[in-house]
C-alpha cells in the first residue's frame, strides 16, 4: 500500500495465483532447481532414514549430521522458493501430502520422494481443475481450494494427537 496501489494489486494476485501465470522460462527455471535438488536428496535418502530414527545414533553411525541438515535445508529452501515463485502461495499440499504417505509407507525417504511428487501433483491438479470449473467462467484459486482440502487434514491430525 506505500508503493501503490499498482503494487498492492500485484501481491495480492500473486498470493491468490495458481498455473494461470505459468510460462516456459518459469518452467526451466524450475527444472533447472529442481532436478540437482532432487538428486541430492536422493542421495541423502539413505542418510535421512538413519537420521531419522535420531540424531545421537545416527552420529554413532558416522553421519556428519551437521552436514545432513546444511545440505537438506538448502534443498529444501531452494525447491519451497522456487515453487512459490512459480505458482504463488499454495498452502497445505508440501504438509499434508507427506504426512498421509508417512503414516501409509513408513519412513523410507527415498519411497517417499517419489511418492510425494506423484500425489502432491495429482493432488494439486485436482485442486486446479476444481477452482477452474466448479463455478464457471470464474475461476477460484488453486490456493483456496487446497486450503478447503487441507484446514479438516490438520484439524483431525490436531485432534488426533489431542492437542485440543
Amino acid at each position: 500500500m506505500i508503493f501503490g496501489r499498482d503494487v498492492l494489486n500485484k501481491s495480492v494476485f500473486w498470493s491468490l495465483s495458481g498455473f494461470s501465470t505459468l510460462d516456459i522460462e518459469k518452467m526451466y527455471f524450475l527444472i533447472l532447481t529442481f532436478i540437482p535438488c532432487l538428486i541430492l536428496i536422493i542421495f541423502l535418502s539413505f542418510k535421512l532414514d538413519v537420521y531419522s530414527i535420531g540424531e545421537d545414533q545416527a552420529k554413532t553411525l558416522g553421519i556428519n549430521t551437521s552436514l545432513l541438515k546444511t545440505l537438506s535445508l538448502i534443498s529444501i529452501a531452494l525447491l519451497t522458493g522456487i515453487s512459490v515463485y512459480i505458482s504463488g502461495i499454495i498452502g497445505f499440499i508440501g504438509l499434508m501430502v507427506p504426512n498421509i504417505l508417512r503414516e501409509i509407507f513408513g519412513l523410507k525417504h527415498l519411497k517417499l520422494i517419489f511418492l510425494s511428487i506423484i500425489l502432491g501433483g495429482l493432488i494439486l491438479s485436482f485442486s486446479d481443475f476444481l477452482g477452474r470449473f466448479i463455478f464457471y467462467p470464474v475461476e477460484i484459486p488453486v490456493a483456496t481450494i487446497t486450503s478447503f482440502l487441507g484446514a479438516p487434514f490438520f484439524l483431525y491430525i490436531l485432534w488426533r494427537e489431542k492437542v485440543f
